[in-house]
């Protein structure tokens, strides 16, 4: 990929709650290849890894990346229900996730 694409992560919490300025926090995706999503159960986890899987894919398309991406779910969560139809080959759920690695 592109070292020079970079992708909303999300904004800065600093300045959302000092001034309710949102400033975008922008990150290149040849040197921030991976993530670590955190927090207590309700936390709103899956909430952020759909928005930045949704903003990520939407930068790539726009910007004539292809980007295969592969989503291993063990918890089978709600959250992803709507990839595991055979239409979205790289979706693991539960067990099968251990295919998907």
């Amino acid at each position: 990929m592109g070292t020079d694409l970079k992708i909303l992560w999300g904004y800065l919490y600093k300045y959302f709650l000092q001034d309710d300025v949102h400033v975008a926090n922008r990150l290149g995706l040849g040197s921030h290849t991976h993530a670590l999503i955190t927090g207590g159960s309700g936390s709103g986890k899956s909430q952020a890894i759909l928005f930045t899987l949704g903003r990520m894919l939407k930068e790539c398309h726009e910007h004539g990346l292809n980007v295969e991406l592969y989503l291993c779910d063990f918890k089978y969560s709600e959250d992803y229900q709507f990839l595991s139809d055979a239409s979205y080959p790289h979706y693991f759920g539960g067990l099968d996730c251990y295919n998907g690695i």
